[in-house]
């Protein structure tokens, strides 16, 4: 990876926190020439205070310079700047996230981490969206997107993400920047309830960078996962006529990344294309009754040749986040029908995200591309996609806040995070802790630069489920036995 990226991939971060949290106080940042800053006016009327560690907003700092932004406010630009220096702005953003050296000492230190969760920083998502400008000047001018890939297996290896989004644009467009590549591709569904002002932002980033798209078809999506996997599809059959990229990984509002771009590419490669997919036995009262499993029954294949009445769909449950390989998803969207399946499942109250993609995976007889046998489904996983601690597990909540039963990560769960082998993690709200989000972006930025420390062959034989309490029914993560 260049040695430069660091810089430019922290200072991205760091101006689009800035920007997003300062928007409502700041209108105006004049720097002087040798980096003195004169007067802020800001709609309260208040002027600027140096810096806790002695900076005023804009300063130049040493490799750094700095220049004005559209609306006044000052963003750092690249002159050879190094980690130290580029971090050293963090200050600016005091008002909603702990400093640099905080972020820093909570990931080693619990009792700076506890003291931190005691009093979280908090966003309000509604407030800061509608103080948020996001023309393509202005996203640009938040964040720094290269234009080429950071290295050759990245170039070589696209990914496209998926996510179902519905709320807090500020963090879509954070997320979006973390994990920006412009090989890879970014679908975005949007929840048809959506505020008139969310879907008008994602628009607008959406027109931004030919890399992003929009589904044309919006549902009503809800928690319970009605409508997801029609939402999930509108993207897969947009994807599925673009050339190059290797893996689809499907994604929720909150999900954040916990491997950057390049670790991906890395541990998607050992699968060597087979699914990631978290899957186990479904639990019986989620099992639709009373319905014609055979692939007649279903009207399962395009080719109607091909639905068989002693052929049955042999279902299974699972992670609605999973990571599903070219081969499978060309598979599903060019020879199956999943319409009637979709309805099936949609008319059921809870769940009916977690057991189509996860069935039609491990189903033998079907044998799509990149899925396993069945035999796999009482074996240990290798990993997930997703990391989710839920109520009911043995997992670890340190922040102690809930929502919908799934741990709602504060600062105190940053350092168990930085270590775990999963992909992604859910979820952080900006409501609940928007500390944590600010530190781990920051946290993130330098995993970007620098060399990755992931032991890659682990993913091969790895077991990360035994952290999960044993259930009759447990969920269970497997590695895909078939290429294709």
């Amino acid at each position: 990876m260049k040695p430069e990226m660091f810089s430019i991939t922290n200072l991205s971060i760091i101006s689009l926190l800035i920007t997003f949290q300062l928007l409502p106080i700041f209108h105006h940042i004049y720097v002087l020439g040798d980096g003195e800053v004169t007067t802020v006016t800001a709609h309260d009327g208040l002027t600027t205070e140096t810096q806790p560690d002695g900076l005023t907003a804009g300063t130049q700092l040493d490799g750094l310079t700095t220049g004005t932004q559209p609306d006044g406010l000052t963003a750092v630009t690249e002159q050879g700047a190094g980690t130290d220096e580029s971090m050293r702005l963090l200050p600016l953003i005091h008002e909603h996230s702990p400093s640099e050296k905080d972020c820093d000492a909570a990931i080693t230190d619990p009792a700076v981490a506890t003291e931190l969760t005691s009093k979280p920083y908090t966003v309000d998502s509604d407030k800061a969206d509608a103080n948020i400008s996001n023309s393509c000047e202005d996203i640009k001018q938040r964040g720094l997107y290269p234009e080429n890939p950071a290295s050759d297996d990245e170039k070589d290896f696209p990914i496209v993400f998926i996510r179902v989004v519905y709320r807090a644009y500020h963090i879509q467009e954070l997320l979006f920047n973390l994990m920006y590549a412009p090989q890879n591709l970014y679908c975005y569904a949007l929840d048809s309830k959506s505020s008139p002002l969310f879907h008008e932002q994602m628009r607008n980033l959406s027109k931004c960078f030919p890399n992003v798209i929009l589904t044309e078809n919006e549902y009503e999506v809800d928690g319970a996962g009605h409508n997801m996997t029609k939402s999930y599809m509108k993207c897969l059959e947009t994807v599925s006529e673009k050339p190059a990229w290797k893996y689809a990984i499907l994604l929720q509002n909150d999900d954040f990344p916990i491997k950057s771009n390049y670790e991906l590419v890395k541990i998607l490669d050992i699968l060597n294309g087979s699914n990631a997919i978290n899957v186990g036995r479904p639990y019986r009262h989620r099992v639709p009754q009373h319905i014609d499993w055979s692939y007649a029954g279903l009207n399962l294949f395009k080719d109607s040749s091909k639905n068989v009445p002693d052929s049955r769909l042999k279902l299974a449950k699972g992670s609605p986040s999973v990571a599903l390989s070219r081969g499978f998803v060309e598979y599903v969207t060019n020879e199956l029908n999943l319409t009637t399946l979709i309805n099936i499942f949609d008319s059921k109250p809870f769940g009916t995200d977690e057991m189509i993609f996860q069935s039609l995976h491990s189903d033998d007889a079907l044998d799509a591309p990149g899925g396993f046998t069945r035999k796999c489904l009482d074996e240990q996983s290798d990993f997930t996609t997703r990391y989710v601690s839920w109520s009911w597990s043995n997992r670890t909540c340190k922040s102690g806040n809930y929502r919908h039963s799934a741990c709602v990560f504060g600062v105190a769960d940053l350092n168990h995070l930085e270590n775990i082998q999963h992909l992604f993690a859910n979820k952080m709200l900006s409501e609940n802790d928007y500390g944590a989000i600010a530190c781990w972006a920051m946290r993130f930025s330098k995993r970007i630069a620098s060399k990755s420390t992931v032991d890659f062959e682990s993913y091969k034989q790895s077991q990360i489920t035994s952290d999960i309490r044993p259930l009759k029914n447990k969920a269970i993560s497997i590695l895909s036995k078939k290429s294709g």
